[in-house]
Formats: structure tokens, C-alpha cells, sequence
């Protein structure tokens, strides 16, 4: 969990929109892979095309399952819940 609370309310609506942004290009993104999987057939190019030989290093590297904006979202969600309390 990341500490926010330094954050000016500028800045927090900043995130927000680049973390609404990334949303919307990884649901993009997911489409295209989407699509690409359909349409290959070879198993080692998809793999290649698709980008999911990255996904795996990354996995096998760093060994975690949050991506950095995962992060952000669930340090947001943490934080609007304890203002709701305030």
C-alpha cells in the first residue's frame, strides 16, 4: 500500500485521470491482443505479437502480481475509505 496522503487534491485528481487513462488503453490493448489470438495460428508468434513472452520474464523477474497503476487504485480506494470514516 502506498502512502498518499502528501498528495494536493490537484495532484490526486491528476492521478486519477492518468489511472482512468491507463484503464482505457489496457482495455484497448486488450482487444488487439484479443483479436491477434484469433487471427494466428503459429503458438510461438502469437506469443511473440501478443506481448505475453514479456508478461512472463515479468512475472518470472518480479514476482508479483500488482502492476504499478493496480497499485495506485487499490492505495486510492484505501484512502477514500478512511476519509469516508473521518
Amino acid at each position: 500500500m502506498l502512502d498518499l496522503s502528501f498528495l494536493t487534491e490537484e495532484e490526486y485528481e491528476k492521478l486519477l485521470h492518468v489511472l482512468q487513462r491507463d484503464a482505457e488503453l489496457k482495455k484497448k490493448d486488450g482487444d488487439r491482443i484479443r483479436r491477434l489470438r484469433d487471427s494466428l495460428k503459429d503458438e510461438k508468434k502469437k506469443k511473440f505479437v501478443t506481448g505475453e513472452w514479456f508478461h512472463e520474464v515479468k512475472a518470472k523477474r518480479f514476482q508479483e502480481d500488482l502492476e504499478g497503476s493496480d497499485l495506485l487504485r487499490v492505495s486510492i480506494r484505501k484512502k477514500q475509505s478512511g476519509t469516508d470514516r473521518k
